[in-house]
């Protein structure tokens, strides 16, 4: 389900997180810009967080710890990151303030990247979205705005019923209002649960998302969260 909207307090200014979509956007407009050229090719393998690559030379390859996250397999890759990071990013933003935020966002990005590493240490399967960091961000927002709105369009099911014509105004009738602990808390079953199904996969150099990212994003960002919520209420 890509969430659209929600339902938390008005946040105010958020420039942060509009600095990181135009940052985002910029990055994949030099992907398909230069796509084949020298520097782009340069750019995709210095940024892209491979772990056996980085285990064998951690401080050759440590900026793709965080590069990796401003880079993006396709066009729906980007727009379905960006939704996530434009509907979560500013409450969590404003709650924060923008240097915090910015190092929570980025420190998601690192903690994703070590996750995935230490699952697949081994693999050659390249790391690439801001997915990790957004999980970050998502943890840090039911922590705190459990119970706002966010409507969700439902990938799902919206095809199958355009194609039954059920409705005659079907982006209307899929977009559901759910509260945010219900929402996050789907998304993180799922990355939990694909995450757990490549247990058993030995090719860990095969294409595919790297659910784990996702998941050690989500840990982080619940462990962060938890610990400043404790903090302001001893406060």
């Amino acid at each position: 389900m890509l969430p659209v909207r929600d339902r938390a307090p008005a946040p105010g200014p958020a420039p942060v997180t509009r600095l990181l979509i135009l940052a985002n956007v910029a990055s994949f407009l030099v992907q398909i810009r230069l796509l084949g050229a020298g520097p782009a090719l340069a750019w995709m393998e210095l940024a892209a967080f491979v772990p056996q690559r980085f285990l064998a030379d951690p401080i050759g390859f440590a900026p793709s710890l965080l590069l990796h996250a401003f880079l993006h397999a396709d066009p729906l890759h980007l727009i379905g990151n960006l939704f996530f990071l434009a509907v979560f990013g500013d409450d969590v933003e404003v709650r924060l303030g923008r240097g915090r935020y910015l190092a929570f966002y980025l420190a998601g990005a690192v903690a994703a990247a070590a996750v995935h590493a230490a699952f697949e240490p081994s693999g050659w399967r390249p790391l690439v979205g801001a997915s990790g960091a957004i999980g970050a961000l998502l943890a840090a927002y039911v922590t705190w705005f459990p119970r706002s709105g966010v409507q969700a369009y439902v990938i799902v099911l919206a095809p199958l019923w355009w194609a039954l014509r059920l409705v005659r105004r079907p982006p209307r009738f899929y977009l559901w209002w759910l509260p945010a602990w219900a929402y996050v808390g789907w998304w993180a079953v799922v990355q939990g649960w694909q995450a757990a199904g490549t247990l058993a996969v030995r090719d860990v150099s095969a294409p595919g998302v790297a659910w784990w990212a996702h998941v050690g994003g989500f840990a982080f960002g619940l462990v962060v969260a938890a610990v400043l919520r404790a903090r302001r209420g001893s406060g």
